[in-house]
């Protein structure tokens, strides 16, 4: 099964993941770590949200299914593992991940984290963002799909306002009748 998670930035995706792989004994891998590898091989800034989203988006427009597969081969997953896919953000992925888990006739779940704006900015907010910042980087391109394609799309969708645990367990219950 592949456990793909989307949500806007400071939504509790990654905090989810790791719970949710460790609950299961799954494999995770995250876009977001592989695309900070690629910003790195570049000599970027790691650091730089804004070329995180723009190298991301790059691949994506580029070729969806390549920067799929090449994400799950960096995470070191294997077709057999179960995967927890943090950080799901263009319609594109989605469709890509489908016709993949279409092909080795693997169910696929995709959960939206909905998190209240003001508890994703205090969360951004602590990790030493302005709210002119926050704000802009939520206006880039690779965050558009995120608001109506891919929460309508979702399987299940949560609060992610919710402490992490209440959330893995609901998850954990959703998927137990799939």
């Amino acid at each position: 099964m592949i456990i793909a998670l989307a949500g806007a930035i400071g939504s509790g995706k990654s905090t989810l993941a790791n719970a949710l792989a460790a609950a299961r004994a799954a494999r995770c891998a995250s876009f977001g770590n592989y695309v900070r590898h690629l910003v790195g091989e570049r000599g970027l800034d790691v650091n730089d949200r804004t070329v995180l989203q723009d190298v991301g988006h790059e691949r994506v427009e580029a070729d969806a299914r390549a920067f799929l597969d090449d994400t799950l081969e960096w995470a070191g997953h294997q077709p057999t593992d179960e995967l927890v896919l943090d950080g799901v953000r263009h319609l594109k992925i989605l469709a890509a991940l489908q016709v993949r888990a279409a092909e080795l006739n693997d169910p696929t779940v995709l959960v939206y984290l909905g998190t209240p704006v003001d508890v994703r900015h205090a969360r951004v907010a602590s990790r030493g963002k302005t709210l002119e910042q926050i704000l802009e980087d939520e206006r880039h391109p690779a965050e558009q799909d995120l608001y109506q394609g891919l929460r309508n799309a979702a399987d299940l969708r949560l609060d992610g306002g919710r402490p992490v645990l209440e959330l893995r367990d609901e998850l954990l219950g959703f998927l137990s009748t799939r």
